[in-house]
């Protein structure tokens, strides 16, 4: 999608998809901020912040601790890590706190690709429930 500007309007088309295009007089972008845990609105992550349940996730690349902005989680349970490093039990992250760690977390999963959230979300369900979790599931 391209979107200019042209005699007081704001005019957006796709031309590599088809020919509409459309104007207005009002541009609103729609994107989900990354959860960076330092400025979050989110009561939810506030919350586990102030109670120094949950951190932000940090890369060690060469000698400096990198930020990802992402919930720091246990990567094989995706179980909640706090402040002081350790796993918290019976708490799970999953979606957009991910983002920066894994991508595309906001994104519909399309049918048939046995895709990554959904995996993520049946792996936890699973743990929850103390169930196997579905692998190497046939999707045909």
């Amino acid at each position: 999608m391209k979107i200019k500007t042209q005699s007081g309007w704001f005019v957006t088309a796709s031309p590599k998809r088809n020919t509409d295009v459309f104007k207005s007089a009002s541009l609103v972008e729609a994107r989900v901020p990354k959860p960076d845990l330092d400025i979050t609105a989110n009561p939810l992550l506030e919350t586990l912040v102030d109670n120094q349940l949950a951190r932000t996730k940090t890369l060690l690349i060469g000698d400096k601790d990198v930020r990802l902005a992402a919930v720091d989680v246990q990567p094989d349970s995706d179980q909640l890590i706090d402040k002081g490093g350790a796993q918290q039990p019976n708490v799970y992250i999953w979606g957009i706190p991910l983002e920066g760690l894994r991508f595309a977390t906001n994104a519909s999963p399309r049918p048939g690709v046995n895709d990554i959230n959904l995996q993520t979300a049946d792996k936890i369900a699973a743990n929850v429930l103390e169930l196997k979790s579905a692998e190497d599931v046939d999707m045909n």
